[in-house]
């Protein structure tokens, strides 16, 4: 029986293991529909924008916070993201090359044409915590 208990359990720890292990943007690919903070904005938004020194919840630059969903809604600059309305969500307007980051040069060329676009979804779908 105890012997049971330890294969079951290592089989368990085997199945639950994937290659599906995101370690830079590049490995990000957002679907045309469907677009989660969890599976696909919240990674992106990591490995672009939100690390240590920059506007991750430790750091807060400029006072913008974008790993942690409910922080970024409530930002002191105002509403980063207007659910529903992607040209006037002040995230997509940067994205999108429309102002000037001070360090634009370090994000933007991780950010490829999927991630604007799933981005710009996202919102579009009401820019749901899901």
């Amino acid at each position: 029986m105890k012997y049971s208990l330890i294969f079951i359990f290592g089989l368990l720890l085997l199945l639950s293991c994937s290659d599906d292990t995101i370690s830079s943007a590049d490995d990000i690919v957002f679907p045309e529909e469907n677009v989660s903070w969890q599976n696909h904005v919240q990674p992106f938004l990591k490995f672009t924008c939100a690390y240590q020194g920059c506007h991750s919840s430790n750091t807060q630059a400029a006072g913008i916070v974008l790993d942690d969903y409910f922080q970024m809604n409530n930002s002191m600059s105002g509403a980063l993201v207007i659910p529903g309305k992607p040209d006037q969500s002040y995230l997509i307007q940067m994205l999108d090359g429309k102002f000037e980051h001070r360090y634009g040069y370090i994000w933007r060329p991780k950010v490829n044409d999927n991630h604007k676009q799933g981005m710009r979804t996202w919102v579009e779908e009401g820019a749901q915590f899901n």
